[in-house]
């Protein structure tokens, strides 16, 4: 079964989201020397380790190199909790956007709204790198990340067949209705990178 993918539109928003000062952590960039903490991470946030092979393919992709790889620090522990990605690559369905990736956070930490900072902090960093669409994927049982993707004004992208039947159920667990979602078509009008 294929991702959801959700798109973000600039210039549909009166304002991009700020990440939310949480005291206690740290909204920074990521260093390749953290790939161990980085991996825990992932580990714990229901995704696969990661090897030096894997970040350095994701390096690639990144915008403004690391500087593309946000993470929150708890800074008491040293602890990387959660984390997000400004990617950059094209292909046919997304050409000219953006791409908010690996989205993750500790369950140890959930509540705090550091998905939601960390997210906000990658698409700063997308528009201000002259992105005007932004597109994500994810899969349906991610709820909670979902669910801090539409507060932030993320819309549903129903680029195939089945994702308006999907998209209807994750509205029902919501308890919005699906036209509240302001789902975009497969074929919609978009803004490339600037």
């Amino acid at each position: 079964m294929s991702q959801l993918r959700m798109i973000y539109l600039v210039d549909d928003i009166v304002s991009i989201p700020q990440p939310i000062e949480t005291e206690g952590f740290l909204l920074r960039n990521m260093d390749k020397s953290e790939l161990i903490p980085y991996s825990d991470l992932r580990v714990s946030a229901s995704f696969n380790q990661w090897q030096e092979s894997d970040y350095d393919d994701l390096a690639a992709r990144l915008v403004d190199g690391r500087n593309g790889h946000f993470v929150i620090e708890e800074i008491a522990t040293g602890n990387l909790v959660a984390a997000a990605d400004a990617e950059y690559f094209e292909t046919e369905l997304v050409a000219g956007m953006g791409t908010l990736g690996w989205v993750m956070s500790s369950p140890l930490y959930r509540g705090k709204k550091l998905g939601y900072s960390v997210c906000a902090a990658v698409m700063q960093h997308l528009a201000k790198h002259g992105f005007r669409t932004f597109h994500l994927s994810t899969d349906d049982g991610r709820v909670p990340a979902i669910k801090t993707y539409l507060n932030l004004g993320w819309r549903p992208w129903l680029y195939e067949d089945d994702m308006e039947s999907r998209w209807r159920a994750l509205a029902e667990i919501f308890g919005r209705s699906f036209e509240a979602l302001k789902p975009l078509p497969r074929h919609f009008d978009y803004v490339r990178k600037s």
